[in-house]
């Protein structure tokens, strides 16, 4: 969150690629997903995860301003479809 309403800063913003285990070694190869899971996927969510306790209180509630941003960006919609 930062200090402008509505505001927030992503951390992270990817699918889950899925690990070797769910791929079929037909198809695939398990050892390159697992890779790509490993380094893509789970290894920066566990970076993130280390510093949540990092955190201090705010003026603000992130949840608040995430409803507030959700609030602009579909008011923006509708006024660009309205045009």
């Amino acid at each position: 969150m930062t200090e402008a309403e509505g505001e927030l800063n992503r951390t992270f913003s990817r699918c889950n690629p899925g690990s070797g285990k769910n791929v079929d070694e037909w198809n695939s190869n398990p050892r390159i997903a697992q890779k790509r899971w490993e380094e893509g996927f789970q290894k920066p969510l566990d970076e993130i995860a280390k510093r949540l306790d990092e955190g201090v209180a705010g003026k603000q509630s992130p949840i608040m301003a995430g409803i507030q941003k959700i609030n602009l960006e579909v008011s923006l919609l509708r006024s660009i479809a309205r045009s």
